[in-house]
């Protein structure tokens, strides 16, 4: 072999070894690329779940609400009900003390 061979062997290697250190150096950033993307696409993924979860809440919240509302009604009603029926009891009760005593006086009198 010749010295220019030699020459052009050892130009050859260095630019290989250049370029095989360029190709490591862009596959390290690529790896740290994909794996910040990946990070990325991981947070997202679980704010969408977290959003979702929220939703959903909300969701059953305002349902729970609606169930409430259309319960409260029935309720109402039967609560205004038992209030008629204890006001009216309770003038009742009140009125026999009245008439009790004035059917005492009236059995007093004639006997």
């Amino acid at each position: 072999m010749t010295s220019n061979q030699l020459k052009r062997q050892e130009d050859e290697s260095k630019r290989l070894r250049e370029d095989l250190d360029v190709a490591l150096t862009q596959n390290k950033e690529m790896q740290s690329k994909l794996k910040d993307e990946r990070r990325r696409y991981s947070d997202l993924e679980s704010k969408l779940k977290e959003d979702s979860v929220h939703a959903r809440i909300k969701d059953a919240e305002k349902s729970q609400v609606q169930n409430q509302n259309s319960i409260k009604v029935p309720f109402t009603v039967i609560i205004d009900y038992n209030w008629i029926e204890i006001i009216e009891i309770t003038e009742n009760v009140r009125s026999i003390p009245n008439n009790f005593y004035s059917e005492a006086k009236e059995s007093r009198t004639n006997s």
